[in-house]
């Protein structure tokens, strides 16, 4: 399977935590190749589009238990609507450049642990953003550290809605830590 990931282009880290907060490394820039060009940013937004998100923290819940109302830094929280239109995201993907989207999930050693499945969505594949029609969707990663095609492109000038939910494993009293990393791959 041939993938044309730009390595370190576009890439942001943002370590996921289960009630523990996550951060973000924003604003990195990489030199692709031997060329002094330096690669376009993906930031990952607050849902305003006003400031970075550093730290998105899913609250605790029972075993097996979907979770699908996180918090980012601004102190905002996701909301999952039946109507899209009423819907926030936990966060906005923004960049100078289009891409298309890839993500991957890094297990930090504990997120295992806690958490079963986690799905990352956007708004224009997820018109109906129930938790139902979310999970019914089926975009849910189970293998971490597996580089996933989000389906989704960042326009130019157009910020891309995401959302995520976890599915928390079924023992108790378990936290975890993961790096959530956006790829950009031109389309």
């Amino acid at each position: 399977m041939k993938k044309r990931i730009l390595a370190l282009t576009g890439v942001l880290v943002l370590v996921a935590v289960l009630i523990v907060p996550m951060g973000v490394l924003a604003d990195n820039e990489a030199t692709q190749g031997a060329s002094t060009t330096k690669a376009t940013t993906i930031l990952i937004r607050d849902q305003l589009d006003a400031a970075d998100v550093t730290t998105i923290t899913f609250p605790a819940g029972a075993p097996d238990a979907t979770i699908a109302n996180p918090s980012n830094s601004a102190a905002q929280s996701q909301v999952l609507t039946a109507v899209a239109a009423d819907a926030t995201p936990i966060a906005l993907l923004t960049s100078d450049t289009a891409y298309k989207i890839w993500y991957t999930i890094t297990d930090l050693g504990t997120w295992d642990d806690a958490v079963a499945m986690e799905e990352l969505h956007t708004i224009a594949v997820d018109a109906e953003l129930t938790l139902a029609a979310f999970q019914a969707a089926g975009k849910e990663i189970t293998v971490w550290d597996t580089p996933t095609d989000s389906l989704q492109s960042i326009a130019v000038g157009t910020p891309l809605e995401f959302y995520l939910t976890v599915q928390l494993e079924a023992a108790t009293g378990k936290t975890g830590t993961s790096t959530l990393t956006i790829l950009g791959e031109t389309p």
